[in-house]
């Protein structure tokens, strides 16, 4: 046992020293939200609703087009793992072209959209708060497509401490920034919601071009540099990197809409459940965080690997990563299940709510480990390029298995929020056993065109 950890320790060092800037930073985000959340709310009710209902409106666009960057990690980390700098510089020149493109689909409907945000249902109270928030995050969506561009890059070369630190520094800017905007601290206006949201623009724009300048005039990249200004450019290069953030994209998009329209069901059922399924999404982000950035990590190591075509490298990076998930799966099985009774009480001064908390913590508990499962596997394909099945699962999951087990259970069966949330456990799972198959056709495939090429 103790020869087979000494195999693994330098892959489980790797994994975490990549994994937890990209935690951190992930974390940050939330905290943001949390922040957000709580000083908007401070000041009114009604600019609340309408930082709500506009986030809502952007966050499957911001999904997409972070799916989209992702697909640069494959590629380029096959290349850094060759030691092809100059070919990673290039690709961030391409890069940039795939992300204008995904930019401008997305950007062309919200602009539209901004004509037509009286025609969607919502209070015509509202609407002032609305439009001027509306446009702040609409400006702000350039610069933030920017960040993703530099994340990955930096992401790829085994850097991810410094996405870590330009994250944290966006967040407490975007913090004071709201505290001055938002409440008019002397010597700047009362701005309420137009405050947050000129807070957000100012901090995504820093968050963009920050990054863009510290890796274009930093000498320490001077290689990648060269790549990026003189290297040729080649539609087709567009064309592979489009192709692999496509699916990535797609699978983001269904899996974050599955989560989203269980609000709707909890919704169905009262106050209560919507509350109560509210804040059980809050808490179950944190082991997320922690799962997806030791997944990113992985998907990293797993594209250096395969750049340098060295599936022992591949194998061993994956078992590694299956390890550390599973540890993980324990250990937040163990937190849940201890702090069950505590959480409601963290969240809400509401004794239905925080009743309902423990019940709802059982299909949570379940689903970790499926959960670990489809985060590692869908990392490691992702590392491998080996992306287009990954969409067709999560669509067969999430909408085809996770959603009708939900309504069911919580619906028809009147289950409540409880069975709501047995959906989750099925379709992760079921994702993760799929993607693990994929996996492992990939591998022997690979495996059986080397031994071709030495015959």
């Amino acid at each position: 046992m103790r020869s087979i950890f000494n195999l693994y320790l330098p892959q489980y060092r790797a994994i975490i020293k990549l994994g937890i800037p990209i935690i951190m930073g992930q974390i940050a985000m939330v905290f943001l939200s949390i922040c957000d959340t709580l000083m908007v709310g401070h000041y009114n009710t009604d600019s609340l609703a309408a930082s709500a209902f506009t986030g809502s409106l952007f966050y499957m666009p911001l999904m997409f087009c972070m799916g989209i960057s992702l697909g640069f990690i494959p590629i380029a980390g096959a290349c850094f793992g060759r030691n092809d700098k100059l070919e990673v510089g290039s690709l961030l020149r391409h890069a940039h072209v795939v992300n204008l493109i995904a930019l401008i689909i997305l950007m062309i409907p919200m602009t539209i959209l901004y004509f037509f945000l009286d025609r969607l249902g919502q209070p015509e109270e509202l609407l002032p708060l609305v439009k001027p928030y509306y446009i702040c995050y609409l400006i702000s969506f350039p610069f933030i497509s920017l960040y993703f561009t530099y994340k990955q890059f930096t992401d790829s070369i085994t850097e991810t401490k410094i996405s870590m630190q330009i994250i944290v520094l966006g967040v407490v800017l975007n913090i004071i920034l709201n505290y001055l905007l938002i409440y008019g601290i002397y010597p700047f206006p009362e701005l309420g919601l137009l405050g947050a949201g000129i807070a957000t623009l100012i901090a995504r724009a820093f968050m963009g071009t920050s990054y863009l300048l510290y890796i274009q005039l930093n000498r320490k990249y001077a290689v990648y540099q060269k790549g990026f200004r003189h290297g040729n450019f080649d539609f087709s290069k567009v064309r592979t990197m489009w192709k692999m953030g496509f699916p990535i994209a797609i699978q983001l998009l269904l899996e974050s809409s599955s989560f989203s329209l269980t609000s709707v069901m909890a919704g169905w059922i009262g106050t209560i459940a919507l509350a109560a399924h509210q804040v059980m999404l809050t808490f179950s982000q944190f082991f997320f965080m922690v799962y997806n950035g030791l997944g990113s990590a992985l998907s990293v190591r797993i594209s250096i690997f395969n750049g340098q075509k060295d599936l022992r490298g591949v194998k061993y990076t994956a078992n590694a990563g299956i390890q550390l998930m599973l540890t993980l799966f324990l250990f937040n099985g163990i937190v849940a299940f201890i702090a069950r009774n505590y959480i409601g009480g963290w969240f809400t001064d509401n004794e239905a709510v925080a009743m309902l908390i423990p019940l709802v913590m059982i299909p949570l508990i379940m689903y970790q480990a499926g959960d670990a499962l489809q985060i590692t596997y869908i990392n490691v394909l992702r590392g491998l390029g080996d992306v287009r099945p990954i969409m067709w699962i999560s669509m067969v999951c999430y909408l085809g298995i996770s959603l009708p087990i939900s309504y069911i259970c919580g619906i028809t069966l009147h289950w409540g929020l409880v069975g709501i949330w047995m959906g989750f456990p099925f379709a992760l799972t079921l994702a993760g056993i799929g993607y693990y198959i994929c996996y492992r056709i990939n591998l022997k495939e690979e495996q059986r065109c080397l031994n071709e090429k030495q015959i």
